[in-house]
């Protein structure tokens, strides 16, 4: 016995029904503000991912606004970018008056109330030909700030991030590892930071408080993430069969036959005379080795 078939047998057919719309609106308040905290992380991670200046970006969410979802704002050109999140392949998530009515208003707020130079509202949809039919249906005087976008849901991070090619290629560039088990991580961790914040806060924030509760920390220092293998590391380790390098979170990872060392990017360069006497693979492992120690001390 259900739950249900309980209300159903005590209280009549109409509380049971009653019971399962509750249920339904509670299901769909949970889509719905998953869908939009989901697109509030991908735009934090497109931004921090890409720009130079992250306390340039605050994202906010319901705010006092006629699109209240998401706000972004940028702070140097004075722009505003409005969300309306509509997690539905239904009639909840078409272009209507309602909608158009309230983007006309958030529009005029925008430009003349809070004085911004650029400003655009856009009908953020989980169904891609929602979305297709949604911009069609925008007025033609409308659509130099009105849009419609499509966002994949997706309640498994791991699907979301595979699903969305941008978001994954921004996580991957934040921690420097493609990685799923990383970049899951790196999604919480800006998740968590983005809700449990104030409801208007810059990117700088959410990233560094991200970087805080990493343990360890995964996200690479994005000053330093173009910089390349030290050329007399490659030179040393192409001497010797089976030693690969790569680049994660910041550091250079030494591999042989499994085993793998971390090491810091700023490696200094030993002198000729130290190099010129490790002939082995395992003599320069065990270097590199004491090296790490050396930066743990």
């Amino acid at each position: 016995m259900t739950v249900f078939d309980f209300v159903k047998m005590h209280f009549g057919d109409s509380s049971a029904q009653y019971l399962r719309n509750i249920r339904m609106g509670g299901n769909n308040n949970r889509k719905g503000c998953e869908y939009e905290t989901s697109y509030a992380v991908f735009k934090i991670c497109d931004i921090a991912a890409n720009e130079l200046n992250l306390d340039d970006f605050i994202v906010s969410y319901q705010q006092d606004a006629f699109v209240d979802d998401i706000c972004v704002q940028q702070i140097s050109n004075s722009s505003r970018i409005n969300y309306q999140a509509k997690n539905s392949n239904g009639t909840a998530a078409d272009w209507n008056d309602d909608i158009k009515n309230r983007f006309l208003c958030q529009q005029k707020i925008d430009m003349e109330f809070h004085g911004s130079n650029y400003s655009s509202q856009i009908l953020l949809v989980s169904c891609p030909i929602k979305q297709k039919k949604n911009q069609d249906k925008i007025p033609l005087d409308m659509r130099n700030f009105c849009f419609s976008e499509y966002f994949p849901y997706n309640e498994s991070v791991i699907r979301l991030v595979q699903s969305c090619s941008v978001l994954k290629a921004n996580l991957e560039k934040l921690c420097n590892s493609r990685e799923l088990w990383v970049l899951d991580s790196a999604y919480r961790l800006v998740l968590s930071c983005y809700l449990g914040n104030s409801a208007q806060v810059n990117v700088s924030d959410i990233m560094v408080s991200a970087r805080a509760l990493a343990r360890p920390n995964i996200f690479a220092d994005l000053s330093t993430a173009d910089s390349v293998i030290p050329e007399w590391l490659m030179n040393k380790c192409s001497k010797f069969d089976g030693i690969d390098l790569r680049t994660e979170f910041s550091r250079i990872i030494v591999c042989y036959n499994g085993f793998e060392l971390s090491l810091n990017a700023s490696l200094e360069e030993p002198e000729s005379s130290v190099m010129n006497t490790l002939n082995k693979p395992g003599e320069f492992l065990a270097f590199l080795m004491l090296k790490t120690k050396a930066e743990l001390q």
